[in-house]
């Protein structure tokens, strides 16, 4: 479901806080007593990521650059030089344009030079992400990334606070043993970094999505949804693999990189364009290109990896997560069934359809990693539910 930006950190009220108790950045092992299930073979997919290289005041600073106000800021920036100019008199106007023009040379190579330490920047930048092994952009560590998001978090658990479940409640029950279960099979540096903690939401809204800080919110509207724990065990696999993956950090990171350009450009179309109506159409455009072309493609391959790792997370906690794809099929059944050839770019997240399709490509590899952790064996039902699906999604 959803993955938050920029509401990523802090910690939560009482009515959770049992859950804190018992999983939080220490070891599970440790302290539950449990034994860890030891896999048959060597699993490819493991958390390890290569070391991080952070520039610590430059990160921050550059997140900061996303922001709406300072959007606005430089958009005002603009304005002013637009207006500016237009008040000079023709003579200064030539002087100014003369000087540009002697000295274009030098302009020209100081953009280059800005373009090219950049890219080092960038390349400087890149480190391998936990199980997937993708390279990705990245200037936010973990606490840096709690301090971003403080302020958004205690929102968000302000308007949320009086809509929770008592831990008592059996939907909180569930949710929590499911959690719990996940995080105990999936021990590593990434879960046991963690400080996690389980709200359930009531409201009919279909919905889960989990904060870096390990805040994970489910909607009793998406429990209503689910026919078994198989099911939700998949979509809370998914929500847990956007905090262990950092995507928060690797979507805050690409924002604050790329807005240095688009500030850039936002203050050219309102110093150049002569109008402010013409500025504004252009600026839509600009956002509205920025959003085909990086923002939504990015979202949406954030989302297919926390499909991918979600998956894998809930098969070595021994879910059967052939019933994952099943639900997104009935998701896609809900929504009418049509194939969305059009929106699906419009979209942060990937069409129920393309969904369905992606989990059927990597099931025999979830299925072959749950059995390498000694999983009970599952019954056969896969084959005829899958050419089902096959068959309606066409």
């Amino acid at each position: 479901m959803a993955c938050l930006l920029l509401t990523r950190k802090l910690y939560g009220q009482p009515v959770v806080r049992s859950f804190t108790q018992n999983i939080s950045n220490v070891s599970v092992k440790t302290r539950l007593s449990l034994p860890t299930r030891k896999p048959q073979q060597l699993v490819t997919r493991t958390f390890q990521t290569t070391s991080k290289v952070h520039a610590a005041p430059l990160g921050p600073l550059l997140v900061k650059l996303s922001s709406p106000l300072y959007r606005f800021g430089f958009l005002y920036l603009g304005r002013r030089l637009r207006q500016y100019w237009n008040n000079l008199p023709p003579g200064k106007r030539e002087k100014y344009t003369k000087t540009f023009t002697n000295s274009r040379n030098a302009i020209f190579g100081g953009v280059f030079a800005f373009g090219g330490l950049s890219g080092l920047y960038y390349i400087s930048h890149l480190e391998e992400a936990p199980v997937t092994h993708r390279k990705r952009f990245m200037i936010l560590n973990h606490s840096q990334l709690e301090k971003v998001a403080a302020f958004e978090w205690q929102k968000m658990d302000e308007m949320l606070e009086r809509k929770k479940l008592p831990p008592h409640h059996p939907l909180f029950k569930k949710v929590y043993k499911i959690v719990k279960r996940i995080l105990i099979a999936n021990q590593s540096r990434e879960v046991n970094g963690i400080k996690w903690e389980v709200n359930v939401v009531d409201s009919d809204e279909v919905n889960a999505f989990v904060l870096a800080n390990g805040q994970i919110f489910v909607f009793t509207g998406i429990l209503n949804e689910m026919e078994n724990e198989n099911e939700l065990a998949g979509v809370l696999g998914h929500e847990i693999a956007h905090a262990i993956m950092g995507h928060s950090a690797e979507l805050l990171s690409l924002a604050g990189f790329f807005n240095v350009f688009s500030l850039a450009i936002l203050t050219t179309l309102w110093a150049v364009i002569p109008t402010d109506i013409g500025a504004f159409a252009a600026s839509l455009l600009q956002n509205t290109i920025e959003d085909l072309i990086i923002n939504l493609p990015y979202s949406r391959k954030i989302e297919q990896e926390a499909d991918e790792v979600g998956l894998l997370l809930a098969a070595r906690a021994c879910y059967d997560v052939r019933y994952v794809p099943r639900f997104w099929h009935r998701m896609h059944l809900k929504d009418g069934g049509g194939s969305d050839a059009i929106m699906k770019w419009f979209s942060t997240h990937p069409t129920n359809a393309s969904r369905v399709k992606q989990i059927d490509e990597l099931m025999p590899e979830a299925l072959e990693l749950r059995s390498s952790f000694q999983c009970p064996q599952l019954q056969e039902f896969y084959d005829a539910s899958h050419r089902f699906r096959q068959v309606r999604l066409i």
